[in-house]
């Protein structure tokens, strides 16, 4: 009876071949192969059949903190600097002793177009031809925190030949459905004062659009491409 050994190809002078790409190693008499099932190629370093491969994945997330929120006032005249001729803002008189804040829950509590972050009663119109009090922003009243993760993954599928890939790609924004609220009513006097209009993003507080939506649901898309 003939003993005999196994023993796997040495990996140093393969190494190279890792950098290069698809194109440059036909030049060489080498091409490049992605196990797709198992079992599926033998390496013939580790003696062992290749892990199934040609998957890529992605992801970006986004995480910011509440950005302060601020109020403003209607009708508001002050001589020379008014805002009309300067570009400047209106701000309310604040009352002493008074939480400008109106909410101290999460945001899974807040009721979309019912609930004020901002307390009416801690602010009073300023007279005409006066500055307000108000700070230019509340640092203690701030919009909710934006948190959005958005996924992705795609497989290249060799079809025929190696020239021939079949790519799919799978896209999920937003994937755990979260939202943000924006288009705060900034202004004391009406009737939506201090409540959020829509939700658009972590900066949706800066824009005045009060079209009333919730900022965008669960997102998913994929995609088939053919390369040859």
């Amino acid at each position: 009876m003939v003993s005999f050994q196994l023993s796997g190809i040495p990996y140093e002078p393969f190494a190279p071949l890792f950098a290069l790409s698809d194109q440059e190693l036909p030049k060489i008499n080498a091409r490049r192969v992605i196990a797709d099932s198992k079992p599926g190629y033998p390496c013939r370093v580790s003696l062992t059949d290749a892990a199934i491969g040609g998957w890529t994945l992605g992801g970006v997330d986004t995480y910011a903190t509440g950005f302060p929120l601020f109020v403003q006032e209607n009708n508001w005249t002050a001589g020379t600097f008014a805002g009309a001729a300067t570009g400047g803002n209106a701000r309310p008189n604040v009352v002493p002793g008074a939480n400008p804040s109106a909410f101290f829950g999460k945001l899974g509590d807040y009721k979309f177009g019912t609930t004020a972050k901002i307390n009416a009663a801690a602010f009073t119109q300023a007279p005409n031809y006066t500055f307000g009090d108000a700070p230019k922003t509340l640092g203690n009243v701030r919009n909710f925190t934006h948190k959005e993760e958005d996924l992705q993954a795609s497989k290249r599928i060799p079809l025929f030949t190696e020239r021939v890939n079949f790519l799919f790609r799978f896209d999920a924004f937003n994937i755990f459905n979260r939202h943000s609220f924006g288009c705060m009513d900034y202004h004391i006097g009406d009737p939506a004062f201090g409540q959020f209009q829509c939700g658009t993003g972590p900066n949706a507080e800066t824009n005045n659009n009060e079209s009333g939506i919730v900022s965008s649901a669960r997102t998913l898309q994929a995609n088939f491409r053919i390369t040859f």
